[in-house]
């Protein structure tokens, strides 16, 4: 015989003990579906909304309960996702993909989430949520996550760590059709201000980065539409050295682009000089060269 027991029953929720255990489970549902969404522009979606439980405002993807409302019992979970996602964001999206399940916190809740990773995203509506929930939309370049997200917390509000799992999934995106792959690892002796310029420069995405107990920058994992690598810290007596200790450097980085002229031209605004300028070359490139803040030599090109 179970001896699990209801000993509270809400709209929403159920207190149930089983055991020595007690916790909760939603009413009238079947999970909870994540959804990680980035608009063509390369910009992630997410939502600010406050929070009862915490007494705070949150920032969190896009998200919603599956099968709690009688109107929506018969949907599949990727049609409840993309409802969910137009109601809070005002998004639709062309393609709904599982990217993983598991229990939203298994020693409190018998709640499942699933992750979805939705694209083919066009704008239908102002989204802000349904009646009461009074949503925030937020489209935050990817390049600028990170950052914008430590902003979020000096201003009093908490990350839902959701948002980070959703980052994990968009930072494994680059690689997970090949095991093989070609990662840059550049050294440098400032990282913080090396990724910024590539940020400004090229549009990279910061992944994930590792600190010093002084808050200074040790490695940084970027991306450039796909394309990894690192910025890594000068060490002392080791023989990975910069630029600036070379006074020259051993490699050139070659990026390929859409439009050579406007990336070197952003380059330049970032603070990189142009040493080559951009221009036809008879072996099928069209190539610009600039040096960066640290040293490093970019070749900025394209096949034509």
């Amino acid at each position: 015989m179970s001896d699990k027991a209801v000993l509270f029953t809400g709209k929403f929720l159920s207190l149930v003990k089983e055991g020595r255990w007690e916790y909760a489970d939603r009413v009238n549902a079947t999970g909870a579906a994540i959804i990680v969404a980035v608009t063509d522009d390369r910009k992630i979606l997410l939502v600010e909304q406050d929070r009862i439980p915490v007494h705070t405002r949150t920032i969190e993807m896009p998200a919603g309960i599956i099968g709690d409302e009688a109107a929506h019992s018969r949907e599949s979970q990727a049609e409840a996702a993309r409802r969910e996602l137009r109601e809070e964001t005002g998004y639709d999206a062309a393609r709904m993909e599982i990217l993983t399940a598991g229990p939203a916190s298994s020693g409190l809740t018998s709640e499942v989430v699933t992750f979805f990773r939705a694209s083919g995203l066009r704008r239908v509506s102002a989204g802000g949520g349904v009646a009461h929930e009074e949503i925030i939309v937020h489209e935050v370049p990817l390049n600028e996550v990170h950052a914008w997200l430590e902003a979020k917390v000096q201003a009093g509000l908490m990350i839902e760590p959701k948002v980070y799992g959703g980052l994990y999934f968009l930072s494994k995106e680059s690689t997970k059709t090949s095991l093989t792959f070609f990662a840059p690892h550049l050294t440098v002796r400032n990282v913080l201000a090396e990724l910024e310029f590539c940020k400004s420069a090229f549009g990279a995405i910061e992944l994930r980065r590792w600190s010093n107990p002084d808050g200074s920058v040790h490695i940084a994992e970027l991306s450039i539409d796909g394309a990894l690598f690192h910025l890594h810290e000068e060490m002392p007596n080791s023989s990975e050295m910069s630029p600036e200790t070379l006074r020259g450097t051993t490699s050139a980085i070659g990026l390929f682009v859409p439009d050579p002229a406007d990336t070197v031209k952003n380059a330049v605004a970032a603070g990189a000089r142009e040493t080559n300028p951009v221009k036809d070359y008879d072996y099928g490139y069209r190539q610009g060269i600039v040096t960066d803040p640290s040293g490093h030599v970019w070749l900025i090109q394209k096949k034509i």
